[in-house]
């Protein structure tokens, strides 16, 4: 589930990257914190044992949301 923040600018959401060509460093804002924790806590929400921390699973599905989140 993809959970878009109102009231964000473009680079606020998408971040800034920097450096010197297509893999320049990406800026971390607090859209992408807030979007991260959210994620998680739905997770854990929904039952997700995380006494040992979050599966393989659960952090791709989280990163594969955040890029689309991010564009």
């Amino acid at each position: 589930m993809v959970v878009v923040a109102g009231g964000m600018d473009d680079d606020e959401v998408q971040g800034v990257q920097q450096g010197n060509g297509p893999a320049g460093r990406l800026n971390w804002t607090s859209a992408m914190s807030g979007f991260i924790l959210r994620c998680f806590t739905e997770l854990v929400g929904e039952g997700v044992k995380t006494d040992k921390g979050f599966n393989d699973v659960h952090l791709s599905k989280v990163a594969s949301d955040l890029y689309e989140f991010t564009g």
